[in-house]
């Protein structure tokens, strides 16, 4: 994902100012590529695709043969298997009533067949057609129920193709569910000190598991705004808009500016696209907010895109008008889930998630000292004990290390979530760097978990920060995935 590797170049590459950014007017074009396009890859994502009169359909990016879908009265109905593989959505069936009850993410969905009339969360609504029995399946409205299960629904008309994309970071919070479901007309993050008006129109289409990086889209609009948060560091408002002006200078044809104390706006165009960018500066922070429109000509007249940058505030406040995206516990963590894979663990609230979207398996979380916590799961040979799971891993080490350089100072027994692990404590030397690695090892019935930290010399040394990481570290759960 592209903030992400712009953030962790950022964190631990050492860049220069205009090496960091350069990558945010770089940010604009990839995120029109891929977030407008329902693309995004970062988080737990739901996708089905599929064309009408197809029994093959693509369910979170596999191939699923079921009953073929079928439009009635302009209404798309497909198997309920659909929803619930894509959705992981419990399914219960009374065949007194002839009722479907449908429970995700606190969302109750009751459908009656040949029925009209259905219930969410307890309220009666009048669906456009009535979910029936074809060839002994139960095929149900498509639309209705992935919209209220917070997913957006696209039919390209030249393609023929139906789309359904949702996007969630690992977070018990289901963002775009929350804000589809909202009666407030601000949204906001307490965590980060941000808020602004928030038209209907607009989706919440992704947001960073460290709620950093938010992204709004257009329901009929191609055009995103993107909500950026980076502590401020060497930025000003002035070195900040002069790299701006810079970039643009040679790309674009810069159309206006603005300048304040600590605030900065410019505006640019290109041949298709018009782009407004906000800079903000504000308690140690810098807050991004870039705009990404279709058509220069209308992105002015569009009051959605308008209301919501200017109504963009560097203050929160907690009247009770803003919705909050901000999952910070009173102790400073996020809870951290992957529902796939049955684990969870607490993550400090500052720290960025780093994972590869082709290895579930692994996760990295870190600050912006050099400090990392990391999760990987492995399957295992049955029989082995934990015992010999540390002893693989040690083995590993001598192998791979010089003993000088890569050194075991202790080993502990410990208990995490409930269930019997042991500690390792390497010292890991290179040149003048000195680093501690902290190994947690566990095991399931065909799963082992390895959960550990890198820490620089002077993390480990400032035992209140060295504590929060390690308590983050022994949050961890888990349950045996399937």
């Amino acid at each position: 994902m592209f903030c992400f590797e712009f953030l962790a170049l950022k964190f631990f590459g050492g860049i220069t100012l205009k090496k960091i950014l350069m990558p945010v007017m770089i940010l604009l074009c990839v995120v029109l590529l891929t977030c407008v396009a329902g693309a995004v890859k970062e988080g737990e994502k739901i996708a089905i695709n599929f064309k009408v009169g197809d029994e093959i359909l693509y369910i979170n990016g596999k191939e699923v043969k079921v009953e073929r879908p079928v439009v009635v009265n302009g209404v798309t109905l497909v198997p309920v298997r659909v929803i619930t593989e894509a959705f992981g959505a419990r399914v219960d069936w009374n065949g007194q009533q002839r009722c479907v009850t449908l429970d995700y993410s606190q969302v109750a969905i009751k459908l009656y067949i040949d029925n009209k009339k259905a219930y969410v969360d307890g309220t009666a609504v009048e669906l456009l057609e009535a979910p029936r029995i074809i060839n002994g399946r139960t095929m149900v409205p498509l639309r209705f129920i992935t919209e209220n299960f917070g997913a957006d629904v696209d039919y390209n008309d030249y393609t023929k193709q139906i789309t359904v994309v949702k996007v969630n970071a690992n977070s018990v919070k289901d963002f775009s569910l929350i804000l589809k479901k909202t009666a407030k007309e601000k949204v906001g993050d307490s965590y980060y000190g941000w808020s602004a008006d928030f038209p209907k129109n607009l989706n919440l289409n992704y947001r960073s598991f460290s709620g950093n990086v938010n992204i709004f889209v257009h329901k009929y609009i191609n055009c995103s705004i993107i909500i950026s948060i980076l502590q401020q560091g060497e930025f000003t408002i002035d070195n900040i808009l002069s790299m701006e002006l810079s970039t643009i200078k040679d790309r674009y044809t810069l159309i206006g500016q603005e300048k304040g104390d600590s605030y900065a706006k410019v505006v640019y165009r290109d041949e298709a696209y018009a782009y407004e960018d906000r800079f903000y500066v504000n308690e140690g922070k810098v807050y991004f907010v870039n705009l990404i429109f279709e058509d220069y000509n209308s992105y002015k007249a569009n009051r959605d895109v308008q209301k919501f940058l200017d109504s963009f505030s560097v203050k929160f406040v907690d009247d009770g008008s803003v919705e909050d995206l901000s999952d910070v516990t009173k102790e400073g963590f996020r809870l951290y889930t992957n529902n796939n894979l049955k684990y969870s663990i607490d993550v400090l609230a500052d720290w960025m998630e780093v994972k590869n979207s082709d290895a579930e398996n692994m996760v990295s979380f870190i600050d912006n000292l050099g400090n990392q916590v990391y999760i990987n799961i492995y399957s295992y040979e049955k029989g082995l004990s934990l015992d010999d799971v540390v002893k693989s891993d040690i083995d590993y080490i001598k192998k791979e290390y010089a003993s000088e350089t890569y050194k075991l100072e202790n080993i502990n027994d410990v208990e995490i979530g409930g269930k019997k692990a042991k500690e390792l404590l390497y010292v890991k030397k290179d040149g003048d760097t000195t680093e501690y690695i902290i190994e947690i090892f566990m095991i399931g019935e065909n799963y082992k978990y390895n959960t550990g930290c890198v820490l620089t010399q002077d993390t480990y040394n400032d035992k209140k920060y060295r504590q929060k990481i390690l308590d983050m570290m022994c949050s961890f759960k888990f349950d045996e995935p399937d």
